[in-house]
């Protein structure tokens, strides 16, 4: 998952195709 793409989700929101890690290390910061 690119910058790009987490930019149009809130951070609290895991996105389609995002593993568990990608979105750890997002809403991580």
């Amino acid at each position: 998952v690119t910058l790009f793409t987490r930019g149009k989700a809130p951070i609290t929101q895991q996105l389609p195709g995002e593993s568990d890690q990608e979105y750890a290390d997002f809403s991580s910061k």
